[in-house]
């Protein structure tokens, strides 16, 4: 849209407005077409949709053999298919079987990780709610309620720490 405003000022209020009636596509084309020849189709886009001439719509909007530029630049997006050779498909099965062969039973050892996630989670969590919502800290009624939310969590903790200490 801006490179048909720059191109022809009151075409993006055109656009927006309804009054220029063109698909996404097109109006996207637009910022692919040289800077010279956006007024031409800026213009093109103006007329009714049986009275344009498509070869000045349609050369920018779809890649063609002409327009190097926008299949380069698909490429780059979309990267290149190639086949895989043997090697590679043998890492891609091995990949994949991986993925659902069995795993061993997580043990505590490994899964003091996940509980070091959870509680640096809950720091974070509740910091960015202190960060984003200040009255949190500031409002009485909210003062009330996160001292219940503090108990419980310190109540649950405390469990935890005595279920340690009597083993």
């Amino acid at each position: 849209m801006e490179a048909a405003e720059e191109a022809v000022p009151g075409a993006q209020e055109e656009i927006l407005s309804g009054k220029l009636r063109a698909t996404d596509r097109e109006i996207s084309s637009i910022a692919k077409v040289p800077k010279e020849k956006r007024p031409e189709v800026v213009a093109e886009l103006r007329k009714p949709k049986a009275e344009r001439d498509s070869s000045i719509t349609d050369s920018y909007s779809s890649p063609s053999k002409g327009n190097e530029f926008i299949t380069t630049f698909k490429q780059d997006i979309q990267g290149h298919k190639k086949g895989l050779n043997k090697e590679e498909k043998q890492n891609l099965k091995d990949a994949v079987k991986s993925i659902y062969s069995p795993r061993r039973l997580a043990d505590g050892e490994a899964m003091m990780c996940e509980i070091q996630g959870a509680q640096e989670d809950f720091v974070r969590r509740w910091e960015m709610c202190f960060r984003e919502y200040p009255d949190i800290l500031t409002e009485p009624k909210n003062n009330e309620n996160l001292l219940v939310f503090i108990d419980r969590a310190s109540r649950y903790l405390q469990t935890v720490k005595n279920r340690l200490n009597n083993d």
